[in-house]
């Protein structure tokens, strides 16, 4: 599959809302943020294809999240804290 048609199948499935649910460590459940409304940013929001994995050569849709750009940025940073995380408790235990 190609880039262009996991983005328009992530964009159909997200309906154009954020399809974040919980993963950037601020909300429970899905996030509200719409496209086009203000970003808590004070820009237009619009959404952005997000890897799911670590490997974001794989363009399956399963793979991509369409995601705002508070929930990116957020993801972002909890996944590399979840990973510094996990780092150090494998150097504990080693």
């Amino acid at each position: 599959m190609k880039r262009s048609e996991a983005r328009k199948a992530a964009e159909k499935r997200a309906g154009d809302r954020c399809e974040c649910t919980g993963q950037c460590d601020t909300h429970a459940g899905r996030c509200t943020i719409m496209r086009g409304q203000m970003s808590l940013f004070g820009s237009t929001e619009s959404m952005t294809m997000t890897p799911t994995v670590r490997s974001p050569r794989d363009w399956r849709p399963v793979y991509w999240k369409s995601l705002c750009s508070t929930c990116v940025k957020r993801y972002q940073t909890a996944d590399v804290r979840r990973r510094s995380e996990s780092a150090a408790a494998s150097e504990d235990e080693g």
